[in-house]
């Protein structure tokens, strides 16, 4: 028996390598996107909660404005 590596077996190897590697990026990649959605739904939330209000007040002052004129 001759110890040497087919190229069979390199192949099959070099695809399961590459396909662990790819399995491991999109990993990342997804990890990476959902926190930045959980990011940016946060901070939505805190513009509606702040904004929401400010908006409310503005629109009414504005129109109390006009009946006092």
């Amino acid at each position: 028996m001759s110890s040497a590596v087919t190229p069979a077996a390199v192949t099959a190897s070099a695809s399961v390598l590459v396909a662990a590697g790819v399995f491991v990026a999109n990993l990342i990649v997804q990890y990476r996107n959902e926190r930045r959605q959980m990011e940016l739904a946060r901070i939505n939330a805190q513009l509606r909660d702040l904004y929401g209000p400010l908006f409310a007040l503005v629109m009414t002052s504005a129109q109390w404005a006009t009946l006092n004129t």
